[in-house]
């Protein structure tokens, strides 16, 4: 289980927890406590169709495989020294042995670590034993559809095995390298997947959580600080799905940012154009009074009620410098005062690594003080809407006014990638039976 303690969790801990509750345990375990109680609804189906990125392209080297968890399987990536990714079922078929661990790449297949059996990219095939004259015709891995595009390595996942009928478009000036990449963030949402795209369609939700100032950080509770009370975000947003025909996988928001102090002075606009294409992918495609960016976003189930979340920045070499303000704002907005709560471990503070920096994936600041230590960490505008989906339980049916019309709109939309055999959420409690 992915450790949740990071985002939006304090609130329960320092109000939710009573102290001999609290006594001898980790902020881990005590999250852990905190997630077994709540209700998460009844859910959609928690793996969709469609194309989902397991790796981010930088991260896979020539020669190199990784083992990836996702969706409900198990995948071995890998890449050729040709440069070409590609994704087998981990487990070979003869004995089990996982080959994203330990196995190597050998010309365009993947070579098993326990017995050296070795699998084509291709189409699955074995293609050698070495102690063996002749290869079983039927002995072969799945191999996964994959695709490579946009610095992101999808594959397709499909609950009745259908072959794709869309892929993900590449962005030219990043596929021919005429943008730069200016940095990443990461987060680990504990939600199902389609709350995250459904904020689309929120849109009355941006004045909420959005609009207080970026200075006052994640923390909802400390949203109407008095201190940043002259600034605040202004939104004006419409959200549309496309009825083209062959593009009805997509739908686009437009989405207009402003920054306005003391209600009057707006100094700082963006106008957003934000394509959802599939259930897991975005393109936010900038324009800036500096000129245009784009920040991709993707959602990877690691488990039905686990979500990593990336977001990639790319604009012309020009705008180098403020596509690092650009992304240092989503991913940062601002320092918070962290309260840790002493473990197990001599009365110590359990060290939590951020993730949402720019250029580096973890990123924390600690001050210590004999056996105290006080943290302050990055936090990130998009850490107030993990706040949220964190804690949240989903309603099938919600009360919904006229205004909120697009919620249901999106949610019609969305289900166009559930099936009849789409995975289904099962929840069993921890039983303390050995």
């Amino acid at each position: 289980v992915q450790d949740l303690s990071e985002v939006g969790y304090d609130c329960m801990l320092e109000n939710g927890i009573s102290a001999g509750r609290r006594r001898g345990k980790s902020k881990r375990d005590l999250v852990k406590e905190i997630r077994h109680q709540r209700q998460v609804g009844t859910l959609p189906p928690v793996y969709p169709n469609g194309w989902f990125v397991l790796l981010e392209s930088d991260e896979l080297r020539a020669g190199q495989v990784k083992h990836v968890a996702a969706l409900g399987e198990n995948f071995a990536i890998f890449r050729t020294q040709e440069g070409v990714a590609h994704v087998l079922d981990a487990y070979c078929p003869h004995l089990g042995a996982n080959m994203g661990v330990g196995g190597s790449v050998q010309g365009d297949c993947l070579e098993c670590p326990f017995h050296s059996w070795r699998f084509s990219g291709v189409d699955g095939k074995c293609t050698s034993i070495p102690y063996s004259e002749k290869v079983p015709e039927f002995a072969r891995v799945k191999k996964w559809t994959s695709y490579e595009v946009n610095s992101f390595i999808f594959i397709w996942f499909h609950a009745e095995n259908e072959e794709p009928t869309w892929h993900p478009e590449p962005i030219q000036p990043i596929q021919e390298k005429k943008w730069v990449y200016r940095g990443r963030n990461e987060f680990y949402v504990n939600s199902h997947i389609q709350e995250i795209p459904e904020n689309g369609g929120d849109v009355a939700h941006l004045a909420a959580v959005h609009g207080p100032s970026i200075f006052n950080g994640s923390d909802l509770r400390l949203g109407q600080r008095l201190l940043w009370s002259f600034t605040h975000h202004e939104w004006a947003a419409k959200w549309d799905p496309n009825t083209e025909p062959g593009k009805t996988h997509t739908a686009t928001m437009f989405l207009k940012h402003e920054i306005r102090f003391f209600n009057k002075l707006s100094l700082i606009g963006m106008d957003v154009r934000a394509e959802q294409i599939g259930p897991s992918y975005v393109e936010l495609h900038m324009e800036t009074s500096f000129g245009k960016m784009i920040l991709l976003q993707c959602i990877t189930p690691l488990e039905p009620m686990l979500q990593k979340v990336v977001h990639r920045l790319y604009c012309p070499p020009l705008l180098y410098l403020y596509g690092s303000i650009v992304i240092w704002g989503e991913s940062i907005m601002g320092w918070e005062n962290i309260k840790t709560h002493p473990t197990a471990h001599n009365g110590s503070v359990e060290t939590i690594v951020v993730k949402g920096t720019s250029t580096k994936k973890n990123d924390t600041r600690t001050e210590t003080k004999g056996k105290k230590k006080k943290k302050e960490k990055r936090v990130a505008e998009f850490e107030r809407d993990v706040m949220v989906w964190n804690h949240k339980t989903y309603i099938e049916k919600p009360l919904l006014v006229r205004e909120d019309r697009n919620i249901a709109r999106h949610r019609r939309w969305y289900s166009q990638f559930y099936t009849e055999h789409s995975p289904r959420f099962t929840f069993q409690k921890e039983s303390l039976d050995w």
